[in-house]
């Protein structure tokens, strides 16, 4: 119980940390006040997080001044990620650190939402009506949290002015891809000063050439998944994968799972392509052991390791 008591504390005290930090965000008194009973009540243990769920248990009688502060509460969404990603960086730092991109697809039943059309999404794995949202994560020995965000809008949004004026869409925002998107948020959260060393994505970026090269030439080390249509040495993956050598397999681990530790076969090959000075660039070919069949390849890049001296 003691113990119990002693985490309770330390976990109350850092909620406190992270609102001070957030205080200046918000225009008013009542919207800080309000901010701190949404957050207790997202992070209490309520089985659902609806309005009437969140209000009892932050001991309101009904969900109403909740829910007029989600939605008319006034407060910066980029300056509240920018104290998280500072708060982030001093609590779950490292140089080690690992940057994850990924997109996540938010799903929709009418067409008023802000870049909402049909178009796929992994969240189902299938084409249905969606938002779609970037991510950027970061992850280090000390624990892993989003820190950034962009939402995808489609060219038949950004070509359609009325139908963006009625959702009250910005009149300088552009068009911009999932990886523009993406090498975006990691460009700012470096000049924010974010330590890390690596990036990982799947092939949506790791395809993408701009984001590789950007990364490269910033001496940023990377694990990508590569599509079989993407081509490295000026031969296709496709290619690649279709005459694997038999030998020089090897067996590692993904980390735990749902149903346990990963394992996988893996495969190294060599790569000839120019890269920075003190780095190396191989294709990781991973391959399922009880499905031989089911292949993907990733474009690694990292520092080469010195010799040990005699």
């Amino acid at each position: 119980m003691e113990i119990m008591e002693i985490k309770a504390s330390e976990a109350e005290g850092e909620y406190n940390k992270m609102m001070n930090r957030l205080g200046e965000v918000f225009y008013s008194d009542l919207g800080f006040e309000n901010a701190q009973k949404y957050m207790k009540g997202l992070l209490s243990s309520a089985s659902r997080k609806n309005g009437w769920q969140l209000s009892e248990i932050i001991g309101e009688s009904t969900p109403y001044k909740l829910q007029q502060f989600i939605y008319r509460g006034s407060y910066s969404a980029d300056k509240i990620r920018d104290i998280t990603r500072e708060y982030v960086s001093d609590e779950l730092g490292e140089a080690e650190g690992v940057m994850v991109v990924d997109d996540t697809g938010f799903i929709k039943q009418g067409d008023k939402s802000c870049g909402v059309q049909r178009q796929y999404t992994g969240t189902l794995g299938k084409i249905c009506n969606c938002q779609l949202g970037v991510f950027l994560s970061y992850s280090s020995s000390k624990g892993h949290t989003p820190i950034d965000r962009r939402l995808y809008m489609p060219e038949s949004w950004m070509d359609d002015k009325e139908r963006r004026d009625e959702a009250g869409v910005p009149e300088d925002l552009e068009f911009a891809t999932k990886p523009e998107l993406a090498l975006e948020m990691i460009q700012e959260a470096t000049v924010a000063g974010m330590p890390y060393k690596w990036v990982t994505g799947d092939c949506a970026y790791g395809d993408n050439r701009d984001v590789r090269k950007w990364l490269e030439e910033n001496s940023k080390s990377y694990v990508l998944n590569i599509s079989r249509k993407e081509y490295i040495d000026n031969e296709s993956i496709d290619a690649i994968l279709s005459k694997l050598p038999c030998d020089g397999w090897f067996e590692a681990s993904c980390g735990d799972g749902s149903k346990g530790e990963r394992i996988y076969d893996w495969q190294i090959l060599e790569t000839s392509g120019v890269v920075a000075e003190g780095f190396k660039r191989v294709i990781l070919v991973r391959r399922k052991g009880s499905d031989p069949s089911e292949i993907k390849a990733y474009l690694a890049l990292h520092r080469k390791i010195p010799p040990i001296k005699s």
